[in-house]
């Protein structure tokens, strides 16, 4: 199993062992863990400066959680793991 960069979590309930570490599926929990973090503001939820992928900051965390990352992170859930 490779690494998968939307691969999150294996559950979503904080108490569960699964939580926060990646499993190899990319399914609803690694959606809803991702948003817990975009609204918590932690640094993980930062993953790019933009969604231009011609631009420079493309995939590199800026230091700003914003739309940019959650619209990021969607295009990595949609691919799905290779």
């Amino acid at each position: 199993m490779g690494w998968c960069p939307a691969d999150l979590t294996g559950s979503v309930n904080p108490t569960a062992p699964a939580f926060g570490v990646p499993d190899g599926n990319i399914d609803a929990s690694d959606f809803f863990f991702y948003l817990g973090q975009f609204a918590a503001g932690a640094c993980d939820a930062d993953l790019t400066g933009t969604v231009d992928p011609n631009a420079s900051g493309f995939g590199r965390p800026d230091g700003i959680i914003d739309a940019s990352d959650f619209f990021f992170f969607l295009g990595l859930f949609s691919d799905g793991c290779p």
